[in-house]
């Protein structure tokens, strides 16, 4: 079976998710603990993410190959999850240069 997922975009994802975590940690042990809602951008990237994967699992169970479509998803994806992670490391740097004003 072909790939279907770009492998760059897969550990762009998983980047992703692991510096949120990190970070998370990192402002729980060194900041004022308390709960961080998510950031939209965070929200928005993890449904285009579920789009993207309902979007190649819909094509492959009906046998149809790869498009244009895949390539935009795709595109999009990595767009908002490169932003998201820029955005956590801003949110996070923010806390710690000020923790004691943690919002």
């Amino acid at each position: 079976m072909a790939q279907q997922l770009w492998t760059s975009l897969v550990i762009l994802v998983v980047f992703r998710d692991v510096l949120i975590v990190g970070g998370f940690l990192l402002i729980q042990i060194f900041a004022v603990p308390k709960h961080y809602d998510p950031l939209y951008i965070s929200k928005l990237n993890t449904g285009i993410q579920i789009i993207l994967v309902g979007f190649v699992l819909a094509r492959l169970s009906l046998g149809a190959p790869p498009g244009p479509a895949d390539l935009v998803l795709s595109l999009i994806v990595g767009a908002t999850t490169i932003a998201s992670g820029l955005s956590y490391l801003v949110r996070w740097a923010r806390i710690l240069a000020r923790p004691e004003q943690a919002s």
